[in-house]
């Protein structure tokens, strides 16, 4: 690391687990308990680490932050003291991103987790100037006033509300705020060269976890863009949570929309799309994916507390059912309220739910590969956008299935209509939850006829096939670095994993040190068998180990099994 950051993925986050494992097993005994190798070992290992704090780069460090969030309630106090100095650190330099990624803690219905939250918010005081005091005092606010806007539940359920009468507060906050618009853009700060890398600030003398006040906040940015307005009208969206799209407008004066989703635990959100990110940065290091240009969009995910938070607004998506809908009424073969009966109706007459599926796809023959004609009507342009959605599709059912992505119905998939990508929203259903819905979920991922008329003649064995291979192998071969980022789930339980745990008899105010979760334990040796070729399909049966030619044929034997599609819930759509 002082070198460069080639293998920063690799090394930094494994030495943190390697250091929380070695504070969990060895460092609790007592003296009288330790052997004097085991005593000479724990003080070496500590020592390095704190070594490892002042001589690594913070921009370094910033791709372990949701690792560091996600084990900051070790139960071992001088590893949590040594977690919390390198938040520290990277907040001396990259303030902003710290503080967005830090947000829930101190609205976390963990006790110890809004303790370490406000002890963390007083250093941060100690080594910020009073403009960085300024700025973080106005996050606070800032947050909660967004935390009110999201939650707002407005009696008559307007279809537009405004930001200058309804949410007085926020409004007049933002001139003077000072806060980085929170876009995926600004947590992807460049790295330097390894001969210009910033050294971190020695740390205080007598106290591991203290920050020297003279130190002073600098952001390594100058063309950072914060937020100074937003648009008077909110769109209030029509579902049954009300989430409601808003739009700041940044200092460079652009315009950055955001959906605001209250009633939702986006924490799965944000480790996917970390995830997702450690992912696209092993991709883009193959070159069978940078040649093809491949990488799968994400989009900043913003936890303010376990029940809300805010989603960057990704333009010129449309979903696949739009699309789909779309090329049947062209074509004069569907009106939606009308097929819908039809469809409920020959469900509820058929016994043979195979036999339904074929008539309705008989009544519907696939139609998509005409959209992208539609759509895209100049032919280098039409290849270019086919072969971008079967190849972001092929990566994502791949890395969908090793993480038990599910709920993947027509509106859970987007459309890019510029570029033709496939973006993914909505991941609360992960880890195989799918398996235990009334209707279970009997397919890996969705593979349905007009995804596969979408792909070209050559449908699954072209295009996307290949890249399917491909990503399996990359995930294959970058195992560890994989499981790594994955086990952030293990040590930040989610609302819904804690409410099982405790059977809904303790509340979750109580919760106090990191416990490791057995479902997470559970979802984790899943991934890691998926990712070795030993659990196979949805059920993630045993198996010896497959190749990865053997694995990706399986999978999509399973996806398009007409059998298994008909035993989908109805409203998932496998006719489309």
């Amino acid at each position: 690391m002082e070198t460069g950051f080639k293998y920063r993925l690799q090394c930094l986050p494994r030495t943190l687990t390697l250091y929380c494992e070695f504070g969990s097993e060895l460092m609790p005994r007592n003296s009288r308990q330790q052997t004097v190798k085991e005593r000479s070992a724990a003080t070496k290992v500590i020592n390095c680490m704190r070594g490892a704090m002042n001589t690594i780069s913070p921009v370094a460090w910033l791709v372990t932050l949701p690792q560091l969030i996600s084990r900051i309630c070790h139960k071992q106090i001088d590893v949590s003291e040594v977690l919390q100095v390198v938040l520290l650190r990277c907040y001396q330099s990259y303030p902003q991103q710290v503080m967005w990624s830090i947000a829930c803690l101190s609205r976390s219905s963990n006790l110890q987790r809004r303790e370490i939250a406000q002890q963390l918010t007083v250093q941060m005081r100690r080594c910020s100037d009073a403009k960085g005091s300024q700025v973080l005092d106005n996050f606070g606010r800032l947050v909660d006033a967004i935390i009110h806007l999201t939650n707002y539940n407005p009696k008559q359920c307007p279809k537009y509300l405004s930001a200058r009468h309804d949410f007085a507060k926020l409004y007049s906050l933002l001139p003077t705020c000072g806060v980085m618009v929170p876009v995926q853009e600004a947590f992807a700060v460049p790295l330097p060269p390894a001969r210009l890398q910033p050294v971190a600030k020695p740390l205080g003398p007598g106290n591991s976890t203290a920050v020297t006040a003279a130190v002073p906040v600098i952001n390594e940015d100058p063309g950072l863009v914060t937020i100074v307005s937003m648009r008077d009208a909110i769109l209030v969206m029509t579902s049954l949570q009300k989430p409601k799209k808003l739009t700041f407008v940044g200092s460079d004066g652009m315009e950055y929309p955001f959906l605001a989703k209250p009633k939702d635990d986006l924490r799965k959100d944000y480790r996917l799309m970390d995830f997702v990110g450690v992912a696209n940065s092993l991709f883009a290091a193959a070159v069978a994916f940078r040649r093809r240009s491949l990488k799968l969009r994400t989009y900043s995910v913003i936890v303010l507390a376990e029940d809300c938070g805010i989603l960057q607004w990704v333009n010129n998506l449309v979903s696949f059912k739009s699309c789909c809908e779309e090329v049947y009424a062209n074509e004069g073969m569907y009106r939606r309220r009308d097929f819908a009966m039809a469809v409920k109706k020959m469900y509820d007459s058929t016994p043979s739910k195979r036999q339904w599926l074929e008539k309705v796809m008989q009544t519907l023959p696939p139609r998509m590969h005409k959209w992208w004609l539609t759509r895209f009507s100049e032919p280098a342009t039409w290849l270019a956008a086919r072969l971008s959605f079967t190849r972001t599709n092929a990566a994502w059912c791949m890395l969908g299935h090793m993480l038990g992505l599910g709920d993947r119905h027509c509106e859970n998939i987007m459309v890019d209509t510029a570029s033709g990508d496939t973006v993914h929203v909505d991941f609360g259903c992960l880890f195989d939850r799918g398996l235990i819905l009334e209707v279970p979920e009997m397919v890996p991922f969705r593979l349905t006829q007009n995804m596969v008329d979408a792909f070209g003649i050559s449908g699954v064995e072209g295009s996307y096939r290949k890249c399917a291979e491909i990503t399996l192998q990359v995930l294959r071969q970058h195992r560890s670095t994989l499981m790594t980022s994955a086990e952030t789930f293990l040590y930040d339980p989610l609302v819904d994993w804690m409410n099982a745990r405790r059977g809904g008899h303790v509340a979750q105010q109580e919760a106090t040190a990191e416990y490791e979760n057995p479902s997470a334990k559970d979802a984790l040796a899943t991934i890691d068998g998926r990712l070795s070729g030993t659990l196979l399909g949805v059920s993630s049966a045993p198996s010896l180990p497959l190749s990865v030619e053997g694995h990706v044929q399986r999978l999509v034997a399973e996806a398009t099994d007409k059998d298994n599609l008909a035993r989908m819930y109805i409203w998932w759509m496998p006719w489309f």
